[in-house]
């Protein structure tokens, strides 16, 4: 059991969770090294007595210490500032954590309290994000956002019968798809264009955060219905709104090119 940690900790910088996650062909390859029945790791228990005593020494020995209450704060500083920004795929924050702990010579908490303080960095970040957007965003321009998301009679989907100047209004419509090259088709899409660049949203809106991030809140906004962006704090609702004008509007633009 104690080569068992000790090897397991050398290679993935934490001790396991349990018995099972330990490979098996490690595990018979270890336990002819010491010369011992590779079952006999099953009844070793890490958690009494002299189990915590082989941890502490393998600490130790590898200049490794417990996670503290400040280094978990620091964690979710850390996260907020210099991942979150740039990262777009957040099931991977929880293998950030663990590189990070291992290259702070530091034993990470267990896998449940990693899970919390990686969601509580994304609270703390998207609530930090959201009002920072809102700030800068024009008391017009939220005005703007309003009539646009109050425009779309119909909430959830633009209607096959709509009329064009329907489409040229609301939300919905925004999202839809040009269609088949026609002038109809192009003149939508101008109308789309537009109709975005009537919100005046800043050109320096989401210069310090990543497209992958910012991708991340276009596809929320487009994947809620509109009286769900209706319901929302200001700040949300107009982030959202915001980040999905601004890609949009680049999507329309190269939409444009391939019509015309």
């Amino acid at each position: 059991g104690y080569a068992v940690l000790l090897k397991f900790f050398q290679l993935e910088g934490r001790f396991p969770y349990d018995h099972r996650e330990v490979p098996d062909r490690a595990l018979n390859y270890l336990a002819e090294q010491v010369g011992a029945p590779s079952k006999i790791f099953l009844a070793y228990d890490w958690a009494n007595r002299t189990g915590k005593s082989h941890r502490n020494q393998i600490r130790s020995h590898l200049g490794f210490r417990k996670t503290s209450a400040d280094d978990v704060q620091t964690i979710v500083a850390w996260l907020c500032q210099d991942v979150l920004p740039t990262a777009h795929e957040w099931q991977h924050l929880p293998d950030a954590v663990l590189d990070w702990c291992r290259d702070h010579r530091l034993e990470p908490p267990v896998l449940t309290r990693i899970e919390r303080l990686t969601r509580s960095a994304v609270h703390i970040y998207e609530t930090s994000f959201f009002q920072a957007t809102y700030n800068q965003i024009s008391s017009l321009t939220r005005s703007s956002i309003d009539d646009l998301l109050d425009s779309d009679s119909d909430s959830d989907s633009t209607s096959p019968s709509s009329t064009n100047a329907d489409m040229i209004t609301t939300f919905s419509a925004l999202k839809a798809d040009p269609g088949r090259s026609s002038l109809d088709s192009v003149l939508k899409e101008c109308a789309k264009f537009r109709r975005i660049k009537e919100l005046d949203l800043p050109d320096s809106l989401f210069s310090t955060v990543s497209p992958k991030v910012v991708r991340q809140y276009r596809l929320r906004a487009a994947s809620e219905k509109v009286r769900e962006l209706r319901m929302h704090p200001e700040p949300i609702r107009y982030s959202l709104v915001a980040a999905f004008c601004r890609q949009r509007r680049q999507e329309i633009l190269d939409g444009l090119v391939e019509l015309l």
